[in-house]
């Protein structure tokens, strides 16, 4: 299955960088931050990982090359996008783990823990004006479990997510910035009960 992954990630890869989806642009991850997102899984074992930002399903695979048991939980507002998403997941053979959210990210988040498990991994890469608003949801859903937070673009679009910045070392057990080339934060959160 892995070589079915890998071939689509080549294949979202060609589609190229900067792309415009029927409502907004969008910047896929980088070539740096993909093996990081499965190094990452794949340390942390989650059995529940959330994705803000599905956009064409390129991190979504990497999420799951990580570990082949995690339920990945991926939202997406753009429906021409999410419709593409699904054809590669489909090609992948990862479709059965994958359950994809097309809505904002808000309406998603209010699924916890109703429809979306408490997640273990949540990776946000979307708009980044909602940063803190949503992970300050998802944490005060999360009935004060622990879970890694993946947030990308925090350096390269730093004036945005200055308050997300800011808040973090305030709810973070340990916070760290990997030197990407956009900048990925990394920090392990409780949520207070």
């Amino acid at each position: 299955m892995s070589q079915n992954v890998l071939a689509v990630i080549e294949k979202i890869c060609v589609l190229g960088g900067e792309q415009y989806g029927e409502h907004a642009w969008r910047n896929p991850i980088r070539k740096d931050t993909g093996p990081i997102l499965q190094a990452l899984v794949m340390a942390a074992r989650p059995k529940n990982i959330l994705e803000l930002g599905t956009g064409y399903g390129l991190s979504t695979c990497y999420l799951a090359l990580g570990d082949s048991q995690s339920k990945i939980h991926t939202v997406e507002f753009d429906r021409a996008v999410a419709e593409q998403a699904t054809k590669h997941f489909q090609d992948a053979g990862i479709s059965h783990r994958i359950r994809q959210w097309v809505c904002r990210s808000a309406e998603a988040i209010e699924q916890i823990p109703a429809q979306i498990p408490i997640p273990d991994f949540v990776f946000v890469d979307h708009s980044k004006l909602p940063y803190k608003e949503d992970v300050e949801a998802i944490a005060s859903r999360s009935e004060g479990q622990e879970f890694l937070l993946v947030a990308d673009n925090v350096v390269d679009r730093q004036q945005e997510l200055k308050d997300f910045l800011d808040w973090m070392p305030s709810i973070a057990l340990n916070l760290t910035v990997i030197s990407t080339q956009c900048g990925l934060l990394v920090a392990r959160v409780k949520a207070e009960k």
